[in-house]
This record gives C-alpha cells, structure tokens and sequence, in this order.
C-alpha cells in the first residue's frame, strides 16, 4: 500500500481516517504514524469514525529532532512547509523558542487527552530514537506491543 503511494500536497488526516473507516466496517486494528501536526479537533472526529466502527486505534506520533529543538538546526532563516510550499522567514530567539516548547506540549497534551476521549492508545518519540528502544518501550506502554 505505501509503495504505490505518492506523496504530495496537505492531507486532512481527520477526514482520511472517517474514509477508511467507512470502507472497513469490520473493524480491526488501526495503527496510524504521522507527526499529527494538526489541530485535534480535525483530527478527533475520523479517530471517533474508526472506534465507532470497532477499530483498536494506535495513534503513534513521530517528530523530527528539528521539531523537537530546532533551535539544534536552525537559528534563522528561511522555513518551508514541506506540505504547501509556503516559506517564511524565522528568527529563533530564546523568548521564540521557550514560546515554541510551551506551545508544542499543550499539543501533544491535547493529542493524549483525545486518545484518552476516544479511547485510543497513544505514544510519540523523536525519530532518531533506536528502534529497539522504540519496540521494547514506547510500543509495550500502549499495548501495540507485549513486553517480557
């Protein structure tokens, strides 16, 4: 399935996910992997569809080491939305980058408590995170995964 995929352009994940849940009513295990940079409220309702419909939903969320500290790789400069094309330019201050953290754990916070609203299971790590870690660990906590 991913190898036929194309990438390109934005992506409503809310409304993918209410899509496939109408084509799969039976249910099953619905495993979804994006860095969930979207509003939760978009994305809350097509993780409702899926539970609705009988789907065990793992919402695995997975940020760059960039969007984790990107004072690490960028000061200033130019960003690009890899999604619209739109570039602005950015200055990252320590005032910024204290604003940047506060804002990116009140959106992880959020994206657990609707997993929790919707009973769905979640977890996130930074994509440099060893695999092995990330199966022995991140994946045992919501159950994805039986640890030893």
């Amino acid at each position: 399935l991913l190898d036929a995929t194309t990438p390109g352009g934005a992506l409503d994940l809310g409304a993918a996910l209410g899509t496939h849940a109408h084509r799969r009513p039976e249910g099953g295990a619905a495993i979804v992997v994006s860095d969930f940079l979207v509003e939760p409220e978009r994305l809350e309702p097509g993780v409702a569809a899926l539970r609705r419909r009988g789907h065990a939903v793992y919402l695995l969320g997975v940020l760059g080491r960039g969007d984790l500290e990107p004072g690490r790789v960028l000061a200033s400069g130019d960003l690009v939305d890899v999604e619209s094309g739109e570039t602005r330019p950015v200055a990252l201050t320590p005032e910024v980058l204290a604003r940047y953290r506060e804002v990116l754990a009140g959106h992880l916070d959020a994206l657990r408590a609707l997993a929790l609203r919707q009973r769905a299971a979640w977890a996130w790590f930074a994509s440099d995170t060893p695999v092995d870690r990330v199966v022995t660990g991140e994946l045992v906590r919501p159950g994805l995964v039986r640890g030893r």
